[in-house]
């Protein structure tokens, strides 16, 4: 069974009461959306497709890691049966070497909402990566920098620093850097895994061009959003929750099935691409495998 909940504080006066929005009715927003949000498992996907069909509507992924061509096993894809004729947006087009940041998840889903809005059809945003949602849902919920400074989110941790003397600072392993962040931001440190050179160089980077640390620029943020909602659209959220009792057995289950239809032999094909050299890995030795699809599937065995 499943547990919704949605986010609001008041229900727009002009708006059906399956439709939430900001707690200032003089802000009701035109555009519609539904989000489907929890955790792995308990049935987002397919609730995506039910309410697809019962409210004409169309699905909208916002799984980071589902983006992904061909990769359809490894990242747990809905099938083309189970989609049941449903248009599915922003799955399926990318090459495993490439990147795909949340700003430009952001800007093409906006865009595809407003398109699926104009053609009087329902946009359902589907999705386990709560980072894509929270940056699609509410505005101004990515980290800025200040103009002098670049876009900390949204430049890749391979582009050069600012100065010469923060390229000898960023330039080091992930051991060092790490060290480093904990100096200037143990929340930040705490955070990030040991391992992970790329969140950890993005948090450094912070800190080096704004002259404030990333944490107290979250910080921040967030309470400025607890002030006023921003949410972009009139948005009906539905987070599905199961309780572990039942959803432990349910996920064994599903990894049972996913090595039965060749989820090895998936793992074994890309890992055969990549000694070819017909598929490279994004970024530095050190962050091959903090990137992309690489994050979730370690193929180096």
């Amino acid at each position: 069974m499943f547990t919704i909940s949605h986010y609001s504080s008041r229900i727009c006066p002009k708006t059906p009461l399956h439709f939430f929005t900001s707690s200032h009715t003089s802000r009701c927003m035109e555009e519609r959306l539904v989000a489907i949000v929890g955790t792995t498992g308990v049935g987002k996907s397919q609730l995506g497709v039910e309410l697809s069909k019962a409210l004409n509507g169309e699905v909208i992924n916002a799984d980071s890691m589902q983006v992904y061509q061909e990769l359809d096993i490894i990242t747990n894809k809905i099938t083309e049966t189970e989609r049941e004729g449903v248009p599915h947006h922003l799955m399926d087009f990318l090459l495993p070497h490439q990147e795909y940041k949340v700003t430009e998840f952001e800007i093409d889903a906006i865009r595809i909402i407003s398109d699926v809005n104009r053609r009087n059809r329902l946009p359902i945003v589907v999705g386990g990566t709560n980072y894509y949602i929270q940056s699609l849902l509410w505005r101004d919920s990515l980290v800025k920098s200040p103009p002098t400074a670049k876009n900390v989110q949204d430049t890749p941790s391979s582009s050069p620093p600012s100065s010469s003397t923060e390229g000898d600072e960023l330039d080091v392993d992930a051991p060092t850097l790490y060290e480093r962040l904990k100096e200037v931001d143990p929340v930040m440190a705490n955070r990030w895994h040991p391992s992970d050179r790329r969140k950890i160089r993005r948090s450094l980077e912070t800190y080096l061009q704004t002259g404030k640390r990333h944490s107290e620029i979250i910080k921040e943020q967030h309470e400025q959003e607890a002030k006023a909602s921003k949410l972009r659209f009139k948005t009906c959220i539905f987070w599905l929750y199961a309780n572990p009792t039942q959803l432990n057995p349910r996920l064994d289950t599903r990894i049972d099935k996913m090595i039965q239809t060749g989820l090895f032999d998936e793992i074994q094909s890309l890992r055969s691409q990549v000694d070819k050299g017909s598929v490279r890995m994004p970024g530095t030795e050190d962050e091959k495998y903090q990137r992309g699809i690489w994050q979730a599937i370690d193929v180096r065995v």
